[in-house]
C-alpha cells in the first residue's frame, strides 16, 4: 500500500474537518446534500432537480440562500431527515445527490 505524503495527508485533512481554523478551501465547503453528516448546516446553492419534483421541493423550501441542519439518516440509511425553515422533510439520497450546498461552519 502507497503511503500518503505530506503534502497529500494536509490536503485530506484540510477537505474533511471542517472545525480545523476556518480557512478551509472554498471547494471543501461545496458538496452535495447527500454527504452532510448529523448536525452538518448548509446553504443551498443550486437544485438540479427538474420536473414535478424539482417544483414540489422548491414549493417545500428549497430555495438558493436557504439554510439546512441534516437531523438525522433512517435506520437503513436512506431517507434523511432535513430541517429548513422551522420545518423537517425527508428526502432520498437521489433527490438530496442533486442539491448542491455550501457547509456552514459551526
Amino acid at each position: 500500500m502507497e503511503r500518503l505524503g505530506a503534502v497529500s495527508l494536509l490536503k485530506l485533512k484540510m477537505l474533511f474537518n471542517f472545525e480545523n481554523d476556518g480557512n478551509a478551501p472554498p471547494e471543501a465547503l461545496s458538496t452535495t446534500l447527500d454527504r452532510l453528516q448529523p448536525g452538518d448546516r448548509c446553504e443551498i446553492e443550486s437544485m438540479g432537480v427538474e420536473g414535478p419534483v424539482g417544483v414540489r421541493l422548491e414549493e417545500l423550501g428549497f430555495l438558493p440562500g436557504t439554510e439546512v441542519r441534516m437531523v438525522r439518516r433512517a435506520p437503513l440509511g436512506d431517507p434523511v431527515v432535513y430541517e429548513l425553515r422551522g420545518a423537517q422533510l425527508c428526502l432520498r439520497a437521489r433527490e438530496a445527490r442533486s442539491i448542491h450546498v455550501r457547509r456552514l461552519l459551526r
